[in-house]
């Protein structure tokens, strides 16, 4: 493994967002979790998407656990395939607020880091435009809830925002208009040349780094590593301004324009 990610500075909070197709078998996790030692790095916390853990990996999960770290997830019941987990370093106070299996899988958690609470919330949202609207939906309403709390949204969305598709487009409307932005811009999934894993901060970060490391022993994804500064602007208030579109007045006054 080769990465220019050299953000060790300990005051930051270091991540690590992977999607690893799959790391239910016994050596798919070794294999993990030798790539994180080669790493050298302590994460504050690890996003795994589509673990593949299914109701019969139950037992099993003990075996995938990471030394050190709490484990957090959403797993498909009855069927393998998708699911999320989020592994959090036990030096930190954790609260699991909720995990979601349906037409996409979510698990968040809220972490402390520096005397604030952050919260992390991770989808994995398979590639089927018949669930897009219920995840923008959910996406939306985790976008404006709490706004005193950070939040870092991150996961496989499996929405290309290289592209200039619908779907793109709606996608980046909707961050915009929850002042949201995508930390990374590099491609993340090198077969389609697309970048359908995402890192979202509602809070301007002008300390951070960011790194995308090619990890073809586990996956077809890159790893997306990131390093923010936190917990330094205690009294600094935020206000979010959220934009609306009226498309029934606008459909009015545009029928009337062209009359």
């Amino acid at each position: 493994m080769s990465s220019s990610f050299k953000c060790y500075d300990s005051d930051k909070l270091r991540f690590l967002l992977l999607n690893a197709r799959s790391v239910n078998s016994v050596n798919k996790f070794i294999s993990f979790k030798r790539f994180l030692t080669n790493s050298k790095i302590k994460f504050d916390f690890i996003i795994v998407n589509e673990t593949w853990f299914g109701s019969n990996d139950l037992e099993k999960f003990n075996l995938y656990n990471l030394k050190g770290y709490s484990f957090y997830h959403a797993s498909r019941k009855g069927k393998t395939g998708g699911g999320v987990a989020i592994y959090v370093l036990n030096d930190h106070p954790q609260i699991s607020i909720n995990s979601f299996v349906g037409v996409f899988e979510k698990v968040s958690v809220k972490i402390k880091i520096n005397n604030e609470w952050i919260k992390i919330i991770s989808y994995y949202r398979p590639p089927n435009s018949s669930n897009l609207s219920e995840f923008m939906t959910d996406l939306e309403v985790e976008l404006d809830d709490d706004s005193e709390t950070k939040k870092i949204i991150c996961g496989d969305m499996n929405i290309n925002i290289k592209s200039d598709s619908n779907d793109a487009r709606n996608y980046k409307l909707l961050l915009d208009s929850s002042n949201a932005i995508i930390l990374n811009d590099n491609v993340t999934r090198p077969k389609s040349n697309a970048i359908l894993d995402h890192v979202i901060t509602q809070t301007p970060h002008d300390d951070f780094c960011i790194d995308t490391v090619e990890v073809p022993e586990l996956s077809d994804h890159n790893a997306i590593m990131c390093a923010l500064e936190v917990g330094k602007r205690k009294n600094e208030k935020k206000i979010i301004m959220k934009k609306f579109v009226n498309h029934h007045r606008l459909t009015k006054f545009l029928k009337i324009d062209l009359n």
